[in-house]
């Protein structure tokens, strides 16, 4: 792995990630191997819809959002991003190209793995595999009560609902958007 200034050791970024913590350390350091460091500025463009996608990102430090652009330009935040949590995983399955965007909202660090790799560990320890796919399944649950949300509440029961869910795991919400 090829660690920036950012990185404390080099399996670093990949302990500190939900989907590899019950891993053995044989199968942690096969994915230390084939992952390495990228480190981006706030502000800083991670990549656009249209790129073409078979990787991986997992960040490590710092946030970021996806979101998608219409036609006439208007930003639709698909959700935020914080330590442990990773992106790209769609096109790691997909020959299509990335159908998002994602920008830093400050200084983050992460863990990039290159999708043909990746599939090949999956196949050789299933669990990475089983992991991936549990938590792309909470993802679609999460998508499909918004989608449930939007089509049959009020907005006043939407912005609580998003308060809620902003505020299970800290005391202090800072609303991250306008």
């Amino acid at each position: 792995m090829q660690c920036d200034h950012h990185c404390e050791n080099h399996a670093s970024c990949i302990e500190h990630v939900p989907i590899f913590a019950n891993l053995s350390r044989e199968e942690r350091t096969e994915i230390v191997e084939v992952a390495s460091s990228r480190s981006f500025e706030k502000g800083e463009t991670i990549y656009r819809a249209g790129d073409e996608g078979g990787t991986l990102f997992v960040l490590y430090t710092g946030r970021a959002k996806l979101f998608r652009l219409n036609s006439s330009g208007k930003e639709q935040v698909l959700r935020l991003v914080g330590p442990g949590e990773f992106i790209g995983e769609l096109s790691l399955f997909s020959s299509l190209p990335l159908t998002d965007n994602a920008l830093a909202l400050e200084a983050t660090t992460m863990c990039v793995l290159q999708g043909d790799q990746l599939k090949e560990l999956m196949v050789k320890y299933p669990s990475i595999a089983f992991k991936v796919m549990d938590e792309l399944s909470r993802r679609l649950e999460k998508a499909e009560n918004r989608i449930e949300d939007i089509s049959l509440s009020s907005v006043t029961k939407r912005v609580a609902g998003a308060l809620l869910e902003l505020s299970e795991d800290r005391q202090e919400i800072v609303l991250p958007m306008t």
